[in-house]
């Protein structure tokens, strides 16, 4: 989904930032933008903030505007190209200081579980736009750090030859020299792609190799994992795309009158549900008037099950089944 974020706090540091270089008529420079995926409480003082909760990415600066009125914009752009584990990017902070002065945490957002997940480079995305809006006050001498290796977007070529980005067409471009050479270029990758997709789709193996690239690439990038080789204890890990769920189940024999400990598979990271469990016991299998009393509960490392039947003696066999996160 797209990601939402609330409107940027400015700290205060940023606040102190803002005064000195209105006292001193210093530069104040934008220096980066930093996303990362911690959480927030509901009364967490922002504006007391130094820096991002965990940091995970810094994205380069494609573009720096005053917008008038106090207001600064500060466009950058998040790409997975180098991205090893994926991760919700829940807090974008944006950093800047004083001409000759040490960085500070300027301002803070926080999406909260509103934000959408970002792959690793397993699974290739279009850069997503960040647009970082704050505020500057009466400070006019404002910039911002934008390195050599930053790519810029076609939003920001557009902007660059309109005012109005809403009104440009592709009359307008092809009119341009550089967006002309840049839309050749684009055509011929189209057609170039277009070609190979269609080789590809006539390949006898087309459908295994899709398939052993989702299982590879897809599966494996989300972090989703099984294993159901023993169908006595088995798991699914669907990965942080679900929230980090976790199934898993087995079957075990229970001593009557005692709570046997059975450790799970996999264990969660943050808690188990409570447990479902089914008498399966091989003697006396579907037998519906067989009394049968049992209860479970369940921790992030194993499962506690208890029973007592009518005969009172020996062990049962139980089916269960535990979820969590």
């Amino acid at each position: 989904m797209a990601s939402q974020y609330p409107k940027n706090v400015v700290t205060k540091k940023g606040l102190a930032l803002i005064s000195e270089c209105l006292a001193t008529n210093k530069q104040l420079i934008f220096t980066r933008v930093l996303v990362g995926d911690g959480d927030i409480s509901s009364n967490q003082d922002i504006s007391a903030m130094t820096n991002v909760i965990s940091a995970k990415m810094e994205l380069p600066i494609t573009k720096a505007l005053n917008e008038g009125n106090g207001q600064f914009l500060v466009r950058a752009t998040i790409s997975n190209s180098k991205l090893d584990i994926g991760f919700f990017p829940k807090e974008v902070g944006l950093f800047a200081k004083a001409e000759g002065g040490t960085e500070v945490l300027y301002s803070y957002t926080n999406g909260g579980d509103k934000v959408g997940f970002i792959p690793d480079k397993s699974i290739p995305i279009e850069s997503e736009i960040y647009n970082v809006r704050t505020i500057i006050g009466a400070v006019t001498n404002v910039t911002a750090i934008i390195k050599d290796e930053t790519f810029v977007t076609v939003l920001d070529l557009r902007e660059a030859f309109t005012d109005d980005t809403s009104s440009i067409d592709d009359d307008e471009i092809e009119s341009n020299s550089l967006l002309a050479s840049l839309g050749a270029r684009v055509s011929y990758v189209k057609k170039y792609v277009k070609k190979a997709i269609s080789e590809a789709f006539k390949s006898d193996d087309f459908d295994d190799n899709v398939i052993r690239a989702i299982g590879k690439k897809t599966f494996s990038g989300l972090g989703v994992q099984a294993r159901f080789s023993n169908a006595n204890s088995w798991f699914i890990c669907f990965g942080p795309l679900f929230f980090g769920l976790i199934i898993q189940g087995g079957w075990n024999m229970i001593p009557e009158r005692q709570v046997k400990t059975i450790p799970l598979s996999i264990n969660f990271t943050n808690k188990a549900f409570k447990p479902l469990i089914a008498w399966d016991d091989p003697a006396q299998g579907a037998n519906p008037s067989w009394q049968f009393t049992a209860g479970a509960t369940a921790d992030t490392t194993s499962l506690q099950i208890g029973l007592h039947t009518q005969n009172g003696e020996g062990e049962r066999g139980v089916n269960w089944l535990v979820a969590g996160i």
